[in-house]
């Protein structure tokens, strides 16, 4: 079974204050751990997407904010880095192709926000049947409350790490 580490989001605009030390973090696991492929995802908030038109929230809308933070956009290319305007990456088609052309069945989940768009992605990929793992230590909730990312954990453990009957 092919794998997959997933780098969430992991942007200019979003890597500072609490998430500031996240990119080294995710670079030296990177170095010392062994995965079939590395993918980025980078959140764009196009004016059609519904964070503009339902939450108002106008940011992140082009370069500057939307890069990979310059630690790690040295790991990516145009076939390993892709583009998402909601929550979930599961809803670019073209992350969809790669895993599937890949054949890559499990996916190691870290970035920002933990308690949005790494949790939605893992989410969807656990009910796409993937056998997926979120990388807390690796993941953030920027620079917003402590008490969400908390939260995010506790509703992690209770949805995705159960184990099954015996």
């Amino acid at each position: 079974m092919k794998n997959a580490l997933v780098v969430i989001d992991v942007q200019n605009n979003f890597a500072v204050e609490k998430a500031a030390d996240l990119p080294e973090k995710i670079l030296q696991h990177i170095k010392s751990n062994k995965y079939d492929y590395v993918i980025f995802t980078k959140f764009l908030n196009l004016p059609s997407s519904n964070f503009h038109k339902i939450l108002g929230y106008k940011k992140v809308t082009g370069p500057p904010a939307t890069n990979i933070h310059p630690i790690l956009v040295g790991l990516t290319n145009k076939n390993n880095t892709f583009e998402k305007v909601t929550y979930s990456a599961f809803k670019d088609p073209e992350f969809v192709d790669f895993l599937n052309k890949h054949m890559i069945k499990e996916l190691f989940l870290c970035g920002i926000n933990i308690d949005g768009c790494v949790l939605a992605t893992a989410y969807e990929a656990f009910d796409l049947g993937y056998k997926v793992k979120i990388i807390e230590e690796l993941s953030s909730v920027a620079s917003f409350r402590d008490d969400y990312e908390d939260s995010a954990k506790v509703i992690i453990a209770r949805n995705l790490k159960r184990k099954p009957p015996k």
